[in-house]
């Protein structure tokens, strides 16, 4: 995947410089529904501001792969029972089941056929009615597109970024025994946060 720890000390300030608040609210908008003492697995948390918003009760395995983003995450949250693991999506192999996956802003950089690859995997470490909770990119505009596109220009100068475009996030996620449940949007569509629930194969 990518080397954010190149970007690791103003990613923030970039972040808000031009999307404001807006990428964290909706971050966490859905995090309220993580009762304590959940296991939670995050992935691709950042400098750590998300643990915050889980209870302390809750058992986290915290993945990212910037071994600066974990450190900061580390100490940023040091009351959370959290493992903080550095690790790419494609090396990470959960070793335990857990009540809720989250992935805000992580799995865009994925290529289509690593993320048909990756959702699979890691929802069958999700429980009977367990909740993956993903946010990303959704434009559906010419402006938003092209404000995509150069995030991405950006990110594979900045981080060597593999992916060039956003895979088709839905599709993949319609193949698994995940199933939409509710979603929240914001900037006319272009950022969304849905909740996948695991429920049984037909």
């Amino acid at each position: 995947m990518a080397n954010f720890n190149r970007i690791a000390s103003f990613y923030t300030y970039l972040k808000r410089l031009v999307f404001g608040k807006t990428l964290d609210t909706i971050s966490y908008h859905y995090l309220h529904l993580i009762s304590h003492e959940s296991k939670v697995l995050i992935l691709g948390g950042g400098d750590g501001a998300i643990l915050k918003h889980i209870a302390t009760e809750c058992t986290v395995d915290y993945v990212d792969e910037s071994s600066k983003m974990t450190s900061k995450a580390q100490a940023r949250a040091p009351q959370q029972k959290a493992t903080f693991i550095t690790a790419s999506l494609e090396d990470f192999t959960p070793a335990a089941t857990y009540d809720f996956i989250i992935t805000p802003f992580i799995l865009d950089c994925l290529s289509q056929e690593k993320l048909k690859e990756i959702v699979p995997r890691l929802s069958s470490h999700l429980r009977q009615n367990g909740q993956w909770i993903h946010t990303d990119f959704y434009p559906n505009s010419t402006w938003q597109k092209i404000l995509v596109w150069v995030m991405y220009r950006f990110f594979r100068i900045s981080t060597n970024l593999e992916a060039s475009r956003l895979p088709n996030f839905d599709y993949v996620f319609k193949k698994t025994a995940l199933r939409a449940s509710q979603y929240i949007s914001s900037k006319k569509g272009l950022i969304k946060s849905i909740i996948y629930t695991h429920i049984s194969p037909d």
